[in-house]
């Protein structure tokens, strides 16, 4: 069996120009999604979940999978629609448990054949689902009673008298019925 060194050079300078094709497509690939070759290659510190010790997670995806692994504690999917986080400011009405406690303590003493469901314990639910499952529909009607009486309303909207505006002709004699009802007919329109 014959040695040939040219043909062995050969072969490993393809192999050279293959490895180097694939090293700049790999990086291409990197560049677009917007990692590098560096951090990507680079023992990355994994910490132990605070909420499952059975799991191992990167620093970096730490508090990102904090807030999934909450919610899969809880019995929730990643892929339900959740109910939108409530707003904190000066119109918006927060209940806490203790409040809850005593709305729905006073709706059923007041309202016979009031149907319970929250066992006062049950945290806030995130889903539509479980709103309707943790709630009877009598806690969810004293419940929304009271917010419709602390929330502000609206403000009123002044009164449109388009007789103000207009109550006499441009020779200063007052409109007649028909013209009334033209300037009202006009004014709709616009």
């Amino acid at each position: 069996m014959e040695f040939n060194v040219e043909a062995r050079k050969l072969q490993l300078e393809n192999l050279d120009q293959f490895i180097a094709s694939y090293k700049r497509k790999v990086e291409n690939v990197l560049d677009t999604i917007g990692w590098n070759i560096r951090d990507t290659l680079q023992d990355n510190q994994f910490i132990t979940c605070s909420l499952d010790p059975s799991h191992k997670v990167p620093q970096k995806a730490a508090d990102d999978h904090i807030q999934k692994c909450a919610l899969r504690k809880e019995g929730y999917a990643l892929n339900e629609e959740f109910l939108s986080e409530p707003q904190q400011g000066a119109r918006s009405i927060h209940i806490d448990d203790h409040r809850k406690i005593e709305i729905l303590s006073a709706a059923h003493k007041t309202i016979e054949d009031f149907k319970s469901g929250w066992n006062g314990q049950d945290p806030d639910p995130k889903t539509s689902n479980r709103l309707t499952s943790t709630f009877s529909t009598d806690e969810r009607l004293a419940l929304y009673n009271y917010a419709i009486a602390k929330s502000i309303g609206q403000a009123k909207l002044p009164e449109f008298d388009i007789f103000s505006l207009k109550s006499k002709r441009d020779d200063g004699k007052p409109l007649t019925y028909e013209e009334k009802l033209a300037l009202e007919r006009d004014l709709k329109r616009r």
